[in-house]
């Protein structure tokens, strides 16, 4: 804001504070002092000025001085930084300013100017707050007035004694670097007797406010300690009862884990005993095979030797037919009558085979040892992994032959008798038994190979005659 009332520029002063990612501009005078700059920024954010300083380039600004004399420019940025935890209690050097003479003294920051006038009481032998005398600029008046003290810094003046009792070194901006303050004595209206009588009274009011405040300040602490104690009983049970739950969760873990175990175990000796039981089988079907084997093996050879005794048979009798031929010829003509009856008795129930019928039953012989030799190697390939039941039936043809119209059915056919749902009810249960055998035990891809191929060879082949 500018105006040309005194013909010269008129521009408002401010100071930018950041703290953190906020920034806020807190305008000022060139007398303001930055402490005061300071307290209205924090008010702002709910912060305690007691706790935070300004920075400016990496180095802290002296709270003390005025805007004008704190070498700051106008928008000046200033970083607000916390105080370190230690910082309270560093000793600030303070210089106190009388008319007649100077005293020094070190103090912390929260330290208040009545302490410190107090103090300086004390170890001077001054009376700095609670001095009376008649005031010297009424005349003809004899009443002695307290004489208020003053202290100012800068330019800033402190002139009560609520003031110097509730202002410390903090608010004012005093850091350790320290400062001085300049003290000198008021007039005031008040009979010094009644207002020193009051301000005592004020004092114990105070007093007595501030210990109260203290008690309800070390209730609060108690409180909170046994609140805080209290919660870390509560929490050190809760660590119990969750060290607890994990070690039953551990505990159900490894039991399930042992469980576990323990049934693939079971499982796994389930499948060594069905596949020893499956061996066994295979076994014992081998063995059977074979039995079959030599007993068809047997049936053969019993066969061969019948056909080979058939065929000495068939040679002796050629053979004898023809030795009895030439006796015939060569006896007696005495019992030719006999011998010629008897020859064609023999002729008749015997005759004597010819050359065709011989080379016809050699064909016949020969083909048969072809046979059975097929039938044996056949015998071989073919012999069945299991046995099993043929089931032969032979079937005769009918007489008439068969007219598909002429049968009939009558409807109760049809129905389902008791028999029947018993059949299906026992054959549902039979299957699910063997379903449920089959998904009691984990299997292996070559255990369920192995059970389809032994379905699909159940038959092998089968024989129909017609």
């Amino acid at each position: 804001v500018s105006t040309q009332s005194t013909g010269t520029d008129i521009r408002p002063m401010s100071i930018i504070i950041q703290h953190g990612a906020q920034k806020k501009t807190i305008k000022t005078t060139p007398n303001k002092l930055l402490a005061e700059v300071l307290k209205e920024f924090c008010s702002g954010f709910s912060l305690d000025p007691t706790q935070w300083y300004l920075e400016k380039a990496n180095k802290p600004v002296d709270l003390s001085l005025s805007f004008r004399l704190s070498g700051l420019p106008n928008n000046a940025t200033l970083i607000l930084k916390k105080k370190e935890a230690n910082s309270g209690k560093a000793a600030i050097p303070i210089a106190l300013q009388l008319p007649n003479g100077r005293f020094q003294g070190t103090f912390t920051e929260t330290t208040t100017l009545w302490d410190i006038l107090v103090h300086f009481e004390k170890e001077k032998g001054l009376n700095l707050t609670q001095d009376s005398g008649v005031d010297p600029n009424k005349k003809n008046s004899k009443q002695v007035v307290y004489k208020q003290p003053v202290v100012m810094i800068m330019n800033k003046e402190i002139s009560s004694n609520n003031q110097l009792r509730s202002t410390d070194l903090a608010q004012l901006g005093i850091s350790s670097s320290g400062s001085v303050l300049r003290f000198m004595h008021k007039y005031t209206d008040h009979d010094a007797k009644e207002f020193l009588h009051n301000d005592q009274k004020a004092q114990e009011e105070e007093r007595r406010e501030k210990q109260k405040e203290e008690d309800l300040r070390k209730a609060k602490l108690e409180e909170l300690a046994s609140q805080k104690a209290k919660e870390l009983e509560e929490e050190n049970i809760r660590k119990a009862r969750v060290e607890e739950w994990a070690k039953k969760e551990r505990e159900l873990k490894a039991e399930a884990e042992r469980l576990y175990a323990l049934e693939l175990e079971k499982i796994k000796q389930a499948e060594k005993d069905k596949e020893i039981q499956l061996k066994i089988q295979e076994q014992k079907a081998r063995q059977e095979e074979a039995e079959k084997y030599m007993a068809m093996k047997m049936e053969l050879e019993k066969q061969r030797i019948k056909m080979e005794e058939r065929n000495k048979q068939f040679q002796d009798w050629a053979k004898s037919g023809e030795s009895a031929t030439n006796e015939k010829t060569t006896k007696a003509t005495d019992d030719s009558m006999d011998i010629s009856q008897n020859m064609e008795t023999d002729k008749k129930t015997n005759p004597p085979p010819t050359k065709t019928q011989e080379q016809d039953d050699q064909t016949r012989f020969m083909e048969l040892l072809r046979k059975i030799d097929e039938k044996k190697k056949n015998a071989e390939n073919m012999i069945p992994t299991q046995p099993c039941d043929r089931q032969t039936q032979v079937l005769a043809p009918s007489e008439t032959p068969f007219d598909p119209k002429s049968f009939q059915v009558p409807d109760d056919f049809f129905e389902l008798s008791k028999d029947d749902f018993a059949n299906i009810k026992q054959e549902k249960a039979r299957k699910d038994k063997e379903k449920r055998e089959q998904n009691q035990f984990l299997r292996t891809r070559e255990m369920r190979e192995r059970e389809k191929l032994q379905k699909l060879r159940k038959y092998k082949k089968t024989v129909m005659r017609v």
